[in-house]
């Protein structure tokens, strides 16, 4: 049952990396998801955030409205 679990979870984080590039960038949401579908001991590293990132994480720190 582990097994299954597991090769759920890491096929679903494919997929979505496969559909939405580069996939699930947060360690911590990677981390939740294999400890509760998974083992988080089989965690993969999360990828960069994406060069988009950068510019909504600066318009929260420094609370400036920024245009793309």
């Amino acid at each position: 049952m582990q097994n299954d679990r597991f090769r759920f979870i890491d096929a679903a984080v494919q997929i979505f990396a496969d559909a939405r590039p580069p996939g699930i960038y947060k360690s911590d949401y990677l981390r939740e998801l294999f400890r509760r579908y998974g083992d988080e001991e089989d965690c993969p590293p999360a990828p960069e955030k994406p060069d988009w990132c950068l510019g909504k994480c600066l318009n929260r720190l420094t609370n400036r409205q920024i245009f793309y």
